[in-house]
């Protein structure tokens, strides 16, 4: 399988160290609506669910009976549908009004090292924080399917809610169905409660519990299968799942089909790719015994990159061992003219590390 350039491989490695393992959108600041300091003053798309003794304040200011979870369940509605609906330059303001404050107040902070002398933000600040690893998986996570189906492509339509469930007196899980740029897949909405400051007309501030955004996961469509070969519905994380089942049953013509053109040119034919895994770089990879993902990084809109573990006995050694690859996939540009246009593809696959396991 090709091999990364160094430069590349530095780029991934890098990632790799972070926590998040996520980049910036490139957007300019000035171009979303921003977030004040915490606790003073909200406004925008979206304001979220006020819950005082099961009395929620709707968007429109009106207070009605409302359980917790009725209340989640409408925040989340409200906030992938605007998603959905918005123009790229204000639909990822709704995320911004969902932030836990402590996120922000992170934000703010770094922005004054680096110099800036304000208060207002964006959530491409927070992204740039989730890149450097200041935010944790822990305190805000935005995995490869949420970067990728609702921060760097838009959602086709509303999603639809699938379930959900309080699973805690102060934390609820939504999990809701999403298509966006011919692909499916199912993201997960945590939810916890948290104190905060609210604005009102013409009063103090008063102290309220607060539905804010502990992460956001996904994972495959419900009805979507290991393919064995390429299409447009098919998110990158599938495409690894299904080239490492290839490799896991010496299915050599499986694992080709997922080969990129790029990758392709470089191997040439089935048979020149076959050879490969006569190397002790590649010859883990077949007939493995375990396959673990590590990481996945949706490092741009078409880039993607995924860690994986690999236990072998195929090692040539005599010996089993763990070894460590990066997969590089990426989308076949549309402009390309090639009948996988659209379709998401391994370009490379390269060794990180390898331990001895006896």
């Amino acid at each position: 399988m090709l091999s990364l350039s160094y430069s590349y491989t530095r780029k991934i490695c890098s990632c790799l160290s972070q926590v998040s393992g996520l980049t910036s959108l490139g957007i300019s600041r000035s171009s979303h609506t921003s977030r004040k300091t915490p606790g003073s003053f909200r406004h925008g798309l979206l304001e979220a669910p006020v819950v005082t003794s099961c009395v929620v304040r709707s968007n429109f200011g009106d207070e009605v009976e409302k359980g917790p979870l009725s209340a989640s369940v409408d925040l989340v509605t409200e906030l992938m549908s605007s998603v959905a609906k918005e123009s790229d330059d204000s639909r990822l303001e709704a995320f911004m009004e969902c932030l836990p404050d402590a996120i922000i107040d992170k934000a703010i902070a770094s922005k004054k090292e680096a110099g800036y002398n304000s208060d207002t933000i964006c959530f491409a600040d927070v992204l740039e924080l989730l890149k450097v690893g200041d935010i944790q998986i822990s305190d805000l996570l935005f995995d490869s399917y949420a970067m990728r189906m609702i921060i760097y492509q838009q959602p086709s339509g509303p999603p639809k809610l699938l379930s959900s469930l309080l699973t805690a007196p102060e934390r609820s899980i939504h999990r809701l169905l999403v298509r966006s740029g011919g692909e499916e897949c199912v993201l997960t909405v945590d939810l916890q409660l948290q104190e905060g400051l609210i604005s009102q007309y013409r009063s103090s501030p008063r102290i309220a519990s607060l539905w804010r955004i502990r992460g956001v996961s996904g994972e495959r469509g419900p009805s979507e299968s290991l393919p064995t070969s390429p299409t447009v519905t098919v998110g990158p994380e599938t495409v690894v799942m299904a080239q490492l089942e290839a490799l896991r049953i010496c299915d050599i013509p499986g694992v080709y089909a997922f080969a990129s053109p790029l990758n392709k040119s470089a191997t040439g034919l089935l048979s020149n790719f076959s050879r490969l895994f006569d190397s002790p770089v590649y010859k883990p990879l077949l007939g493995h015994t375990k396959a673990e993902s590590l990481r996945r990084i949706q490092l741009t809109k078409d880039t993607y990159a995924e860690v994986v573990g690999i236990v072998s006995d195929n090692t040539g050694v005599g010996r089993a061992a763990r070894v460590i690859y990066v997969w590089s996939v990426g989308r076949v540009p549309e402009q390309s003219g090639l009948e996988e246009a659209g379709c998401w593809m391994v370009n490379s696959v390269q060794m990180v590390s390898a331990t001895s396991l006896t």
